[in-house]
């Protein structure tokens, strides 16, 4: 019993890391992609950041149920894979068209148009990057381990 609960709270534990994380990434996306569509101008940034920051919630809820729709919370990318790549590329894909759709046509969001491109480029490769750091902290970890093992 005891076993199973110190198991469901690594469990959690690491979903909420991979949650919160998700939810820095949604905005740090943004701003790369702010940035980057600014040519690296800081003052030309801000203003379009600042429109950003009064929709960042949808963003963040939008970004949050399309991965928690696509089981990305739930695998932990124990065995990171190609799958669960694919699953995060249609994630990210998905909610880039949710994103147009509400920002550009129901709530009128004045970003730039190159926003709704570079923005899903960027939360694709900082969420892959995060979860295949994971799996590769666990492989080493698992290897030391085993190493560690054979040794005794």
């Amino acid at each position: 019993m005891v076993e199973k609960i110190t198991s469901n709270f690594k469990m959690y534990s690491r979903m909420l890391l991979l949650l919160v994380s998700d939810i820095f990434f949604v905005w740090f996306a943004s701003f790369l992609a702010l940035f980057i569509r600014m040519e690296f101008n800081i003052d030309a940034m801000m203003i379009h950041l600042q429109t950003y920051m009064d929709w960042y919630w949808l963003d963040v809820i939008v970004t949050l149920v399309l991965f928690t729709f696509f089981n990305l919370y739930k695998s932990l990318w124990r065995f990171a894979s190609m799958m669960e790549l694919r699953k995060l590329l249609t994630a990210n894909i998905g909610s880039a068209f949710v994103k147009l759709f509400l920002f550009a046509l129901v709530f009128n969001v004045e970003l730039p148009r190159s926003w709704h491109v570079l923005e899903p480029i960027m939360l694709l490769m900082l969420s892959s990057f995060s979860r295949f750091s994971y799996r590769n902290a666990r492989s080493i970890r698992n290897n030391l381990n085993l190493k560690k093992n054979n040794y005794e």
